[in-house]
């Protein structure tokens, strides 16, 4: 990442300072934002400087309004955003489902394979709380709540691929880590019509409430991940004389 420091990064996401305007440049580049999720990122950003300032915000907040009546753009804030975009913040809200959890970045760190730091758990678990997805009991005890949680638009889509590429890390580092008994790795290459992708897209998708339907346990101290890619290894563009 093109940050000056690490520091700097870290009390961004923890809340603690407002990004500089080169920092979200950074941001915006090593995220891939449209044109659109930048401006919208920024003028957030302007928001919380002018509200820490003093100053009247009513420029900002009409400008973010015509952003919301865009179809194309979610609003989410940091947190939400890091919901979507870290891998391992949904394997902690599994975790602190089961029966064994505790509340220990070490113990936490364990159970995910050494994958994570314990300042990122630590971050983590409170991020979790600030959004509502886990509350704490009259013990103090973590627990997972009943809300809902989607994502969707423009903006969180930078934030999915970001998910799903951190998950397709751990697809490969299983090759080595784990034995073929914990793991299945497979494949198939074959040749489809163009338009039945949306057919088989919604064929894929219905596998996956089916798969989860029959398998997830609410008493399994153990956490899986199944992922499913569809993607195109040949293309007809820019090939002369191609009938299509």
């Amino acid at each position: 990442l093109g940050y000056r420091s690490a520091s700097s990064l870290t009390m961004v996401l923890a809340g603690q300072r407002i990004p500089s305007a080169e920092m979200v440049q950074a941001l915006a580049q090593d995220l891939q934002m449209t044109s659109t999720e930048k401006d919208y990122f920024d003028t957030l950003v302007q928001l919380e400087r002018v509200r820490k300032n003093g100053r009247d915000p009513e420029r900002l907040l009409q400008k973010l309004k015509a952003f919301a009546s865009h179809k194309t753009v979610q609003k989410l804030n940091l947190d939400e955003f890091k919901l979507i975009a870290d891998w391992y913040f949904i394997a902690i809200k599994h975790l602190v489902a089961t029966r064994g959890f505790r509340e220990n970045p070490e113990w936490i760190q364990k159970r995910l394979r050494g994958k994570v730091t314990c300042a990122q758990i630590t971050y983590a678990i409170k991020v979790l709380e600030d959004c509502g997805v886990v509350v704490r009991d009259a013990r103090g005890q973590l627990r997972l709540t009943s809300k809902p949680w989607r994502a969707g638009g423009e903006i969180s889509s930078v934030a999915i691929r970001r998910h799903h590429a951190g998950m397709l890390q751990r697809a490969q580092e299983s090759f080595e880590e784990q034995t073929l008994a914990e793991r299945l790795l497979s494949g198939l290459t074959f040749r489809i019509d163009p338009e039945r992708i949306d057919e088989a897209k919604s064929v894929l998708s219905d596998f996956l409430e089916s798969f989860n339907s029959q398998f997830h346990s609410e008493q399994s101290e153990d956490i899986y991940q199944l992922n499913l890619q569809l993607f195109a290894l040949s293309t007809m563009k820019g090939l002369k004389g191609s009938s299509q």
